[in-house]
């Protein structure tokens, strides 16, 4: 039971006044609830080395004195490697002291703490790789699809631990939500949702929980019960919302470029009679493309103006008949703009493309590009 302590009692020993006759001071310096009252008090870190040793060690005085001096990374750093000396490396509260530093590190981008972060890291992988080997050799597949990423196994073993299994979850998630989707949330969402309306906030929870079911139903009901573990998530959603024309039209304008590259090679060596915009623009009325965004000549590709660029097959058609040659490249020009248009993703040949990843202002997030290598 905590041990309450006097006002009195607390302030005398602040002001070096006499004490009084039921305590003596070495009595009070060696009690962790006494000690963590007067840093909750003074907000001296200097009080923290006025302790005796065994107060040093004790965990929850040791957690509580990280959370109050947090901002302090060179003080919070001594009083963690203090604890850490005292306990075992797989200690449970050893591994929930490298936690919490490695989650301040985090949150203030130090790399002074970065050893925690890699005690921290290296101790969730050892466990994943361990959880992933049983997982493996799980001999029915239902067994295999319930245990999903391990998170029902970590929360087996270390249940009694919050801080580890909200720390096992959020790596858990960045794992599904920026790595099993090649990195780009953006390009995630634009795959599920193709207009912005059909994407409201009323949804994304909802949304965000039934996808990480997918990858392990365990994980997902305990994001369920905490949903602050989606809020980082929840911000590069709305940096993906906020652009979210802008990247279609970026998309759509690398697209046009790939189109016309790729068809512009094709018809030189097979059809050097059309123009690779007039095939764009009967292609996308062919396939009915709804509107597709203007190019830097003002030009627009939607609806209202594919008729511009297919006229002048149009009035080639009304004459004669179209050569096999001519047909073959029509086709061609269709197949293509199926491969580009139809679908969320542009899938280009890497030995003819140059990608460049651009970091979201977070950096959780990849936007990718495609820029096309020059012929030579």
């Amino acid at each position: 039971m905590t041990k309450i302590f006097d006002k009195k009692v607390i302030f005398d020993y602040i002001n070096g006044n006499d004490l009084d006759k039921d305590y003596t001071l070495e009595e009070l310096e060696a009690s962790p609830e006494f000690m963590l009252s007067v840093l909750m008090t003074t907000r001296d870190k200097e009080m923290y080395w006025m302790c005796d040793e065994n107060v040093k060690h004790n965990y929850i005085f040791v957690t509580s004195v990280i959370d109050i001096f947090k901002s302090d990374i060179p003080f919070i750093t001594e009083v963690a490697k203090e604890y850490l000396k005292s306990v075992p490396k797989d200690d449970i509260t050893a591994i929930e002291v490298q936690v919490k530093i490695a989650e301040i590190a985090e949150a203030t981008r130090d790399f002074t703490l970065h050893i925690f972060s890699l005690k921290a890291l290296s101790f969730l992988a050892r466990k994943m790789a361990e959880n992933a080997l049983v997982i493996e050799e799980a001999k029915e597949d239902w067994v295999k699809e319930e245990l999903g990423m391990g998170f029902f196994l970590i929360r087996d073993e270390y249940g009694s631990s919050e801080i580890i299994l909200r720390y096992a979850a959020r790596k858990m998630l960045d794992e599904i939500f920026y790595r099993q989707n090649s990195g780009t949330l953006e390009q995630f969402l634009h795959h599920q949702y193709h207009q912005l309306t059909d994407f409201t906030n009323e949804k994304i929870n909802n949304f965000l929980i039934g996808h990480i079911a997918r990858f392990d139903i365990h994980l997902s009901s305990y994001v369920a019960n905490h949903l602050e573990l989606l809020d980082s998530i929840k911000k590069e959603i709305e940096l993906i919302k906020y652009r979210w024309y802008d990247y279609e039209s970026e998309r759509n304008e690398r697209k046009i470029a790939i189109f016309v590259q790729e068809m512009n090679r094709y018809l030189a060596e097979h059809c050097p009679e059309f123009e690779a915009f007039e095939l764009l623009g009967y292609a996308l009325k062919k396939l009915e493309i709804p509107g597709i965004i203007e190019s830097d000549e003002e030009k627009s590709l939607t609806e209202g103006h594919i008729g511009d660029y297919t006229e002048p097959l149009r009035e080639l058609m009304k004459m004669r008949d179209l050569t096999l040659t001519e047909i073959a490249a029509l086709k061609e020009a269709v197949r293509l703009t199926k491969e580009l248009f139809i679908g969320d993703d542009i899938k280009p040949n890497q030995d003819d493309y140059d990608m460049k990843a651009t970091p979201s202002p977070k950096g959780l997030i990849y936007l990718y590009e495609y820029y096309h290598k020059t012929d030579n």
